[in-house]
């Protein structure tokens, strides 16, 4: 894939021309260059030699998401999908227009004996206006700054001066949560997709009563009921499709070898200690390793050179551009 490949697919998802991107003059978190798209959208990427083609990282912020809208924002998802991207943060959101219950009470059932979560830790934040005590904005957080789940309580009615009359719940998934959530979101329905992984990361429900164990028996409370529908939990990390040695491959190529480079000059080029270190990651091999090789020597494979991928792998412009056109105009209107 090229740059130009990701700004046409970004740019059909948002509805603008793929003449409105900029490139700034540096990128961000070490990545050389950046392109800023409309909507505050953004591509950060690294140049790397032709052969390997352009390492990125693409934001859209919620402005961009709100421009791309639920059935186009499928769309793009399943082309990332095809892709082979890693989805490293993806936040959803519920909006309570009927504000079921205040901030300040949810922050109060996070603190109770309601609240059923790993998460520890919990946040609150009140902003005011400087030079007077008009509040501007009143937000809870459950979880870490960084980790993999954390959810994100606040007034967006306050926030949004009156625009969006609703108290909204967004939840933050990063790293190995936001790879498994990329997909289902691509595939699955929202309306339960959403609500199953908030409330597989928090659930509000009754204190423990005597004979019941397990925590599906406890009566959820009314006010979450409402904003779940009564979703069931599910399993936030579902096991991951097997790694190809293909893949481990090319992340090695992209994420080691500058590591392994600079130890190796370190160790003044010593082929021994190197070959040391190959015989002791052999030694802790796990399942998902053995059954990648056995794949790769089953389909018959030539050895592996780290120059693996062709053209064919890099550049899909027509063809994807095409796809997502006809997606788009075959899609119906769906009212989530």
């Amino acid at each position: 894939m090229c740059s130009s490949d990701l700004v046409l697919a970004m740019s059909i998802a948002m509805g603008v021309s793929p003449d409105d991107w900029i490139e700034l003059p540096h990128g961000h978190n070490y990545y050389a260059k950046c392109l800023l798209g409309p909507f505050g959208a953004k591509i950060d990427y690294s140049p790397m030699n032709s052969a390997e083609g352009l390492h990125f990282n693409a934001m859209l912020p919620g402005q961009a998401c709100s421009a791309i809208g639920y059935e186009r924002m499928r769309v793009f998802l399943q082309w990332q999908c095809r892709q082979g991207v890693t989805f490293t943060r993806l936040d959803i959101a519920i909006d309570d227009y009927a504000k079921g219950i205040s901030i300040d009470d949810v922050y109060e059932a996070i603190c109770s004996e309601y609240v059923v979560t790993r998460a520890k830790t919990c946040r609150t934040i009140n902003d005011t206006k400087v030079g007077t005590k008009i509040k501007t904005g009143n937000t809870r957080y459950l979880g870490a700054p960084g980790a993999l789940n954390r959810l994100r309580a606040y007034d967006k009615d306050l926030e949004s001066k009156g625009l969006v009359p609703a108290n909204r719940f967004e939840m933050e998934c990063r790293k190995e949560s936001a790879e498994t959530l990329g997909p289902l979101l691509a595939e699955a329905d929202w309306k339960k997709v959403i609500p199953q992984r908030f409330v597989s990361f928090v659930d509000f429900r009754e204190p423990n009563i005597q004979g019941m164990k397990e925590v599906e028996e406890r009566p959820r409370l009314e006010w979450w009921s409402a904003l779940v529908d009564n979703v069931m939990r599910v399993n936030m990390f579902a096991a991951k499709a097997i790694r190809t040695i293909e893949d481990k491959a090319d992340w090695i190529k992209e994420s080691v070898a500058p590591t392994l480079a600079v130890v190796f000059e370190a160790m003044g080029g010593n082929l021994d200690e190197l070959s040391a270190l190959l015989s002791e990651g052999k030694k802790r091999w796990k399942s998902e390793n053995i059954e990648a090789l056995r794949v790769w020597r089953s389909a018959g494979s030539k050895p592996l050179m780290f120059s693996f991928r062709s053209e064919e792998h890099t550049s899909e412009l027509q063809s994807q551009a095409y796809l997502v056109c006809r997606l788009l105009l075959e899609k119906q209107k769906n009212p989530y």
